[in-house]
């Protein structure tokens, strides 16, 4: 899978902080910095921290499990 780092932002109203790979560690997945892009595999868990957000990936699936209040999608 790949995350564009723009298509993201513009998708979810939230700047991308760090991404980290799940596992018993974290680690920081790199940026891709001449294309502005992660890639991550897809038979891993990663997640995605923003300004005033958090998503859990697992494959293909995106899940927001944290959202501020001041959030422009919060309710």
């Amino acid at each position: 899978m790949m995350i564009f780092i723009k298509g993201f932002e513009k998708q979810h109203k939230d700047k991308i902080a760090v991404i980290y790979e799940l596992g018993k560690i974290r680690v920081p997945v790199k940026i891709n910095h001449p294309k502005k892009m992660y890639y991550l595999d897809p038979f891993k868990e990663y997640l995605v921290i923003c300004g005033l957000s958090e998503y859990h990936i697992k494959g293909n699936d995106i899940e927001c499990t944290f959202l501020s209040k001041k959030h422009p999608f919060y309710v």
